[in-house]
């Protein structure tokens, strides 16, 4: 009897997990609802990655609360960002599939240089909204950091980007617990490497709950 109640202890190993299974089907309902507006997406999804990655250390507070602090925090930049990146991928891959398709030897192999640019934007704006959701930092700041990390964790930067790509083909694909925990699962997985790398950035090499930093001289 008494190891069915400690089942459902908070620091049980068991209830841990089953917690953070619900606060993340919670949280992809939550992303949903406000990524539907399409423009909004950056926000949500910014939103996301500050949840998750307060999950992944163990210090979420009330998901809902986590969540809309913030997207409210972060609308206008992330919103900038998301378009800034709609904008790019949008070229790179209208300029792919237009070269690709052409008759011209030449041109289709210069279609290669879009894919190419198409990989080396997916392994920097990758930490595009994560960086938003942690850190205080302007959008040309953002873009060099970014840059920085990129190349500086390239190992890691090549792992976010398969987590990323893997499970959205996943979810396209009707994988059961993807279609349920949606993106956020994803996130989440991410989360206790973004943890990893950004400690190292932190003033105090320590995330504060709840807070969002100044990040460390990264020349």
């Amino acid at each position: 009897m008494k190891n069915l109640f400690n089942i459902f202890n908070p620091d049980n190993k068991i209830a841990n997990f089953l917690t953070k299974i619900m606060y993340l089907a919670w949280l992809n309902f939550l992303w949903l609802i406000c990524s539907l507006p399409i423009v909004t997406i950056g926000a949500s999804t910014t939103a996301v990655y500050y949840t998750a990655m307060r999950m992944a250390r163990d210090d979420e507070g009330y998901i809902a609360r986590d969540f809309f602090h913030s997207f409210k925090e972060n609308f206008l930049q992330a919103t900038g960002v998301w378009l800034i990146v709609l904008a790019f991928f949008g070229m790179i891959c209208f300029n792919w599939w237009t070269l690709s398709g052409s008759p011209n030897d030449l041109l289709r192999i210069a279609s290669h240089l879009f894919l190419s640019l198409f990989v080396i934007f997916a392994l920097i704006s990758i930490y595009f909204f994560p960086l938003l959701s942690q850190f205080d930092m302007r959008i040309m700041e953002l873009l060099r950091c970014s840059l920085f990390i990129s190349l500086k964790n390239i190992h890691w930067s090549i792992c976010l980007v398969i987590l990323l790509f893997g499970g959205s083909a996943l979810m396209v694909l009707k994988f059961y617990p993807l279609v349920i925990f949606g993106f956020p699962l994803i996130a989440f997985l991410q989360s206790y490497i973004f943890n990893r790398i950004f400690r190292q950035y932190l003033p105090d090499h320590e995330f504060t709950p709840g807070s969002v930093a100044v990040m460390n001289d990264t020349k």
